[in-house]
């Protein structure tokens, strides 16, 4: 048995269900401060429910991070776009209100900007794109010769 690869898997589990924890613990803690209408404590929550995603997005390719540690990484073009869709996560949705304020997404109201501008005014959509960014970013380290070991 090669207990160091097992201890990687159990560490990353870990570290992932540590990380949904913390998720669940951010949202309801938002979800509070909304209730209680805090809108100045909303964006600090929101910054950091998007690190919790960018976390779990890179937790995902851990074996890329790991390579890229040892010193086998070549940074390409995905670095650049996680780096962008991590920075657009970072708009809260008040702030998304308030500069383009209130919109309906693609089914419910016309083809158009509305397809751009309504996804911002849901956290749950910064979130997912956090944890993409997440994934990309890690790619951006990836190597296409290093072939990754299952």
């Amino acid at each position: 048995m090669n207990y160091k690869k097992i201890t990687c898997y159990v560490l990353v589990t870990i570290l992932g269900i540590l990380l949904f924890n913390l998720l669940t613990a951010n949202h309801l803690e938002m979800q509070q401060a909304a209730n209680k209408l805090e809108a100045e404590k909303l964006p600090r929550l929101h910054f950091i429910r998007v690190i919790y995603g960018l976390l779990l997005g890179l937790l995902v390719k851990w074996q890329i991070i790991i390579e890229s540690f040892k010193g086998n990484k070549q940074l390409n073009l995905k670095l650049l776009l996680g780096v962008m869709l991590f920075l657009i996560s970072l708009i809260p949705p008040i702030t998304a209100m308030e500069q383009f304020s209130i919109n309906m997404p693609f089914p419910r109201a016309s083809i158009g900007m509305n397809m751009i501008k309504a996804p911002f005014l849901y956290g749950f959509n910064q979130l997912v794109l956090s944890v993409v960014s997440g994934v990309v970013i890690a790619e951006g380290f990836y190597k296409e010769q290093n072939v990754l070991k299952q």
